[in-house]
């Protein structure tokens, strides 16, 4: 298969590429939590409901980079504490069990790793912007803002990985769901990558997190989030189709504009201009409003989270 794609052209099933690039990704997505590194015990650790915090800094510290990276973290000014963290054990509690998990799980991913393509233009500006407003959001929503934070920050893990297994690809990809002529023959980006990946991003990354046993509204919230919202009703889901949609406002000034979505986000970009907002009853005003509030937030937290 060419680096061309066009919406149009549903691969067969037997297409022989595009079945061993699956197979790839496949295995990459089921065999992470097999690895017997300090992530995936971080991981595992963080979801024991009898864990303390001395015990998940205890998992998180034969690891140096993933312990910097959560110190790091809680020394943000997203977090506004009037003294520096320096002890692992209350970064963790700063920071929250679902964080330092679902900073693991990026880690055990290599989405940290340095390198051109580890993930795309715009991946942590546009994750970290929409985890910082899922925590904004998350009250009007019902959800609790430290679980709110890590949906947020590892919804398009999938892209992530997509990427990685095809640069290429994944930029033709991009580059032709978003054509006039494809968003007027209601063509969706989903469709664009079942017929080059033979999966889309959020069935991809809902793979992972449910080999990785992350909870199931978790799962379900990153497996729906380009879902028409009028068809949803669970809180996490919700939440997570409105705050992609205001990042999509702030991204961009950030950025210098977000490559792989320019203006438009989540189900804004499957089913119309500001469909996500009306997830949670947002109008653009509020959009706006949110977007200017967490701004130098995410700013700030970019420097935690970007490689």
């Amino acid at each position: 298969m060419s680096d061309t794609v066009t919406l149009d052209e549903e691969a067969p099933d037997e297409d022989p590429e595009r079945g061993a690039l699956v197979d790839v990704l496949i295995e990459e997505l089921e065999r992470l939590p097999a690895q017997p590194s300090v992530a995936v015990r971080t991981v595992w650790v963080a979801d024991q409901p009898n864990s303390s915090a001395k015990d998940l800094a205890a998992a998180l510290t034969a690891d140096p980079s993933l312990t910097a990276r959560v110190l790091r973290l809680a020394n943000s000014a997203y977090y506004g504490l009037s003294r520096r963290v320096a002890e692992v054990s209350f970064a963790v509690t700063v920071v929250g069990f679902p964080t330092v998990r679902a900073m693991a799980a990026v880690h055990a991913s290599g989405l940290f790793e340095p390198g051109e393509h580890t993930v795309p233009d715009g991946y942590w500006e546009h994750s970290v912007a929409t985890a910082s407003i899922c925590s904004v959001l998350a009250p009007r929503a019902g959800v609790r803002p430290n679980q709110a934070f890590p949906l947020g920050l590892l919804h398009d893990l999938g892209s992530a990985l997509l990427f990685r297994a095809d640069p290429a690809r994944f930029e033709a990809v991009q580059a032709e769901a978003r054509r006039p002529e494809a968003i007027q023959r209601g063509r969706t980006l989903r469709s664009a990558e079942k017929a080059a990946y033979g999966m889309a991003h959020d069935e991809a990354a809902a793979r992972v997190f449910a080999a990785w046993r992350f909870p199931e509204t978790f799962i379900e919230a990153v497996a729906d989030h380009h879902a028409h919202p009028a068809t949803l009703s669970e809180p996490h889901t919700l939440l997570l189709v409105a705050a992609e949609s205001v990042a999509s406002r702030l991204v961009p000034s950030l950025s210098g504009g977000h490559p792989r979505n320019p203006g438009l986000s989540g189900a804004e970009l499957e089913h119309g201009g500001n469909a996500g907002l009306r997830a949670l009853n947002l109008d653009v005003t509020d959009a706006l409003a949110i977007a200017r509030q967490v701004e130098d937030d995410v700013a700030q937290l970019l420097q935690a989270f970007s490689a």
